[in-house]
């Protein structure tokens, strides 16, 4: 659960590391681990790992502008990404992408920001990688006939904000 105190509660593990109030939580799932990102008020995202039960560690922290308003992870394969939306002026779109499949290391996210929506994101989400819409143009469409599941580096993000807008994202590595 995320507490106004900064502080993040897993079971009876306490993550210490934010200075200001924890807005959201997000889990990565079907990776091999226990990964979860946490964002503030004050712009701070910190991933974190968990390194044996009850037991976690830091592994990365990013600031963005304003506080942080939304998080998801992508789909893990062929590689993870966070998605972060910003709930500054700009509504900035910060996306992480993992450079080394499981490397829990501070240096394996690579950083990719734009202004998305004026006034702030208020929602953001992924396309599974088997999505029919992730399927329905491109390059995917050939591989998805021939029963493959691997996309390449094209993602797709939505993202909704206070300028009433709904967007579709197309995120590559």
């Amino acid at each position: 659960t995320a507490h106004q105190d900064g502080t993040v509660r897993v079971g009876s593990a306490e993550l210490r590391g934010h200075r200001a109030a924890v807005l959201c939580l997000a889990w990565a799932e079907g990776i091999e681990g226990t990964l979860l990102a946490s964002g503030a008020a004050d712009g701070q995202v910190i991933l974190w790992n968990e390194v044996r039960s009850n037991e976690w560690r830091m592994i990365h922290q990013k600031f963005v502008p304003g506080s942080v308003t939304s998080l998801a992870f992508s789909s893990p394969e062929p590689y993870l990404m966070l998605g972060i939306g910003g709930g500054d002026e700009l509504g900035v779109l910060t996306v992480l992408v993992e450079l080394r499949r499981g490397s829990m290391t501070p240096d394996n996210w690579q950083v990719k920001s734009i202004p998305a929506h004026g006034g702030g994101i208020s929602s953001l989400s992924w396309a599974s990688a088997s999505s029919p819409v992730v399927f329905a143009t491109g390059p995917a469409v050939s591989r998805a006939s021939s029963g493959s599941r691997w996309l390449g580096g094209a993602r797709r993000l939505a993202t909704s904000g206070a300028d009433g807008q709904l967007v579709i994202w197309r995120v590559d590595a």
